[in-house]
């Protein structure tokens, strides 16, 4: 992939995943389904276009199970682990961008006795798999500007930039990468390192207008958070691996199952 091609598809990304982000954290969820599903649709595409893949009919395809399979048939996104359940979820908050399938949706979800919920409980498994699939990118390019998490430091001194790292496991946990990707970044960057460096907990906890998140010390998370989405078994299976302390915590925390 050319560069300038590069730096569309990820800018895309940022877009779709950042407005779906803002969506959900204001309340608006069926919204923040459609786009947070787009920015994985798209990571998925841009993953399979850097590594040369250019079957026009995958690439036409909005199903996430799909365009993962694609890719480990072709032997990418190897380390990334991700339940098939929470592809399915994705797709049936994504279809929905069309009227004719919202019926359609709804009586396949309540066919197969799955919960129809979204609200912002929800975000920590899409920002997760954002991240892996983010991480993946950047170590196949060694370009800062393949990561849709560096694109969002150009915007840290907004709000539309503050609200991406708002209760934002991954973006908040890696602010010292970032700093490092904005100090061999080309340009003067002066700025976004001097707001980056105030930390954590600048960006973590509280964005006024918007529900709070929890003390970012009480956060427990294990890698490969969204392998552990049990859509089919809302009732069973392995317990998730985020612990918190205070209820009014943006991450997962009462799923039905707790």
């Amino acid at each position: 992939m050319d560069i300038e091609k590069r730096k569309k598809w990820s800018l895309l990304r940022y877009n779709y995943y950042s407005s779906g982000r803002n969506e959900m954290l204001i309340g608006n969820y069926s919204a923040a389904g459609i786009l947070l599903g787009y920015a994985i649709e798209t990571s998925f595409k841009h993953a399979l276009i850097e590594s040369g893949f250019d079957d026009k009919k995958i690439l036409k395809e909005h199903n996430p199970r799909i365009l993962m399979k694609a890719c480990r048939k072709i032997g990418i996104l190897k380390d990334i682990e991700v339940s098939d359940d929470f592809l399915d979820y994705i797709n049936d908050h994504l279809k929905p961008r069309y009227p004719s399938f919202i019926d359609e949706v709804q009586k396949n979800i309540f066919s197969k006795g799955r919960a129809d919920i979204i609200g912002p409980l929800l975000l920590s498994w899409y920002d997760d798999l954002m991240f892996e699939i983010d991480s993946w990118l950047f170590g196949k390019t060694s370009d800062n500007l393949s990561s849709c998490f560096f694109r969002a430091t150009d915007d840290i001194n907004l709000l539309k930039g503050k609200l991406f790292f708002h209760a934002n496991f991954h973006a908040c946990s890696n602010i010292n990468q970032l700093i490092e990707m904005r100090k061999n970044h080309l340009g003067n960057n002066s700025l976004f390192i001097a707001e980056l460096e105030k930390g954590i907990k600048n960006f973590w906890s509280t964005v006024s207008g918007v529900m709070p998140a929890q003390s970012f010390d009480n956060v427990k998370y294990v890698k490969n958070f969204s392998k552990r989405f049990y859509y089919c078994k809302w009732s069973k299976g392995e317990n998730i691996s985020i612990q918190i302390k205070n209820w009014n915590c943006i991450m997962i925390n009462l799923l039905p199952w707790e």
